[in-house]
This record gives C-alpha cells, structure tokens and sequence, in this order.
C-alpha cells in the first residue's frame, strides 16, 4: 500500500460522499468515486481533490446559483429559458429577436457583456418575398452555415430550399439545382448514341437529374443523370461488351443478349445442352462456367459418395 494513501471511504467532503476507491491514478494519487447528495449524480475525484477541498461537489451547486435572467431585455433580444447546453462555463439560453420575430440561442456570457444585441437580423438585409432565378425568399430562419444566416426559400420546381444570403444576393444559387440541368437538356436531343426522352422524378446524390434514356446502338431504354449525359455518355454500355452470341463455352451456347445488368456487367442468355436455359454475366462465361449446374441433368457434377476410412486390419 502507498504510504501517502489515505482512506476517504465513507467520508464526506462538502456535497460529495466518497464511495470507493478505484484502479485509476492521477500523479500517483487515488482517483475515488465519489456521489454528489443534492442532485444523485456519481463523479471522480482526486485523492488530493478531495483532501484540500478542492472539489465539493459535481457542478451542479454553480448551476444554483447561476444568474437567473429570465424575462430581462438584453437591445432586441429576450430572454426566454436557459437550456442544459453549456458553452465553456457559460450556459446557453434560448432568446426571442423583437425585429424579426425569430428564436435562436445564445450564451449568457454575450448577453450580459452587450455582445448580442440581436439574431443577426439587423447585419441581414432582408429578403422576405424577393425573386432570385427560380428561388423565392418566404422568410429568415434561425438555422445558421458557419455564421451565415439561411433564408428559407422556394423553386420554381417545387422544392424547399435554405440558402445564405451571400449566394442569394450574388447571385451564385439561382435554383434548387434544376435549372443547370434543364438549360441545357432538352426531350429528344442525341448524345453520341443515346437519346434523352424525357424526365423522371429522381435525382443522383449531386442533386442532377436522372434522364430516362434509350440507346441508338441495341434500342435498350436505361437511365442516367444529366452530368453523364451532357459529359461524354456514347451508348448504353454495350459496346464495352464484346459480341458473344453464337460462341459456346463448354456445354453453353450464348443464344442473345438480355441488355440486363447485374452489378455494372450485362447479362447473356445461354442455353445448355441439357435444354435449359440460364441467364449469366460476361465474367462467369469467360472465367469458366461450362454448364447450367444442375446436377440432375450434368451426371458428372454429382458428388462421389464419401468412403469411409479403412481400418489398420483392411490395409494389412
């Protein structure tokens, strides 16, 4: 045992009441678990913490006796309900803006030292009803994009949209993302080997517009984002696929090409001399498949009952 150990089990020391001791150290010092008696809650503490009176209790005696500022009017700015965030030491309030009628949060700090005397809303111009491309402003909303208030907006598209009010006013955003899509697509335009048909209601993580399309190429239909269509898109895909009908592998003949895909690799129907016929990819032909797999028809693919170990008397 460490001469400088001492037994503070049971002890009290201001609003902590020691439990016992546990396997962790602080410069050689006994770290104690320790239960705060006014509001329950279990904490650590040093050996020396507890000894010097360091420590009296978990936190939450400074939460008591926090100012209250409830009620009082700090500029534009009123304080409604203090929450359970904490910025460092200060704790965050919930806060009503007279201007714009708007409710955000705000450390106590800023309030009292005069920092805040508003949302923001009096930096902001306000863009409440304003026509921007294809965005319509309805309001300002409480949200914020690294300091940046965001503006609540709707397309023309039909989508809802939060955008700061720098891009707005410079005119960087001018739609939800549509109207890079539809200016330069159009029903029935040719690219390369693909032409675009029309628009379907989905849309690729980028916010792009998926296109249902048809190739000129093997007539298949396929979908495809605006960005790949305007950017080099050819064909459907086929013709990175070699031309494998009439080529047999094993006991397969490729009979047609089913334009499917299954994970990005196109699917060939092949029948079996067996008479079935099975649907596979390139890779499975070209690696080795020979066969439909049913062992019923394919003798050959039927496992050898297993022989049991020969004892030492059958091998002599």
């Amino acid at each position: 045992m460490n001469k400088t150990f001492k037994n503070m089990k049971g002890k009290r020391v201001g609003d902590l009441l020691v439990i016992s001791p546990t396997k962790h150290r602080f410069h050689r010092g006994v770290i104690w678990k320790t239960i705060c008696t006014r509001c329950g809650r279990i904490t650590l503490a040093s050996q020396n913490q507890l000894w010097q009176k360091k420590k009296v209790s978990c936190g939450c005696s400074r939460k008591s006796t926090a100012v209250d500022i409830t009620g009082e009017l700090f500029g534009h700015v009123l304080a409604v309900r203090r929450t359970d965030l904490r910025s460092g030491s200060n704790f965050i309030w919930e806060c009503y803006c007279e201007l714009c009628n708007s409710f955000f949060i705000t450390s106590a700090n800023s309030l009292v030292r005069k920092k805040t005397r508003s949302c923001g809303c009096q930096k902001t111009p306000d863009l409440s009803g304003q026509q921007f491309g294809e965005l319509k402003v309805s309001g300002i909303t409480y949200l914020r994009r690294q300091g940046a208030v965001l503006w609540k907006c709707h397309c023309a598209c039909g989508r809802v949209v939060f955008v700061e009010t720098s891009t707005l006013v410079s005119g960087r955003t001018r739609s939800c993302g549509c109207l890079r899509n539809i200016e330069q697509i159009k029903p029935g335009t040719i690219y390369g080997g693909v032409i675009a048909v029309g628009q379907t209601n989905l849309r690729d993580p980028h916010k792009c517009i998926i296109w249902d399309c048809k190739c000129t190429k093997c007539g298949s239909n396929f979908i495809i984002s605006s960005y790949r269509l305007r950017n080099g898109l050819r064909s459907c895909g086929c013709e990175k696929s070699p031309n494998l009908i009439g080529r047999e592998f094993g006991d397969l003949l490729v009979i047609a090409n089913t334009y499917r895909k299954r994970n990005g690799k196109s699917m060939w129907a092949c029948r079996c001399i067996c008479g079935a016929v099975i649907e596979t990819q390139v890779d499975q032909l070209t690696m080795g498949k020979r066969n439909c797999g049913d062992r019923r028809k394919h003798p050959r693919l039927r496992r050898k009952p297993v022989e049991p170990p020969k004892t030492k008397k059958e091998i002599n």
